[in-house]
């Protein structure tokens, strides 16, 4: 039986405000980053992009794997 057993469809608890606004508030944001992610795969951003959105934090040139321009300097390097 799980949680989701124990409650049936016109059962009522008690929650503080404080508590309910914060749960609307998260899932607004989690909806938002959801949206706005998806967006920026639909529209082909690259990768590295979307990462550095989501952490706040800025990579370094030339550690994205992925990259293009990196995949293109280590097939050069291959053929030397």
């Amino acid at each position: 039986m799980g949680i989701a057993d124990m409650f049936g469809k016109d059962d009522r608890f008690e929650i503080k405000t404080e508590a309910f606004i914060g749960m609307v508030q998260e899932a607004a944001a989690a909806e938002a980053r959801v949206s706005l992610l998806g967006n920026a795969i639909n529209c082909n951003v690259p990768y590295r992009y979307i990462r550095e959105m989501i952490t706040g934090k800025a990579e370094e040139v030339g550690t994205d794997t992925n990259s293009e321009e990196n995949n293109e300097t280590e097939i050069e390097e291959g053929q030397e």
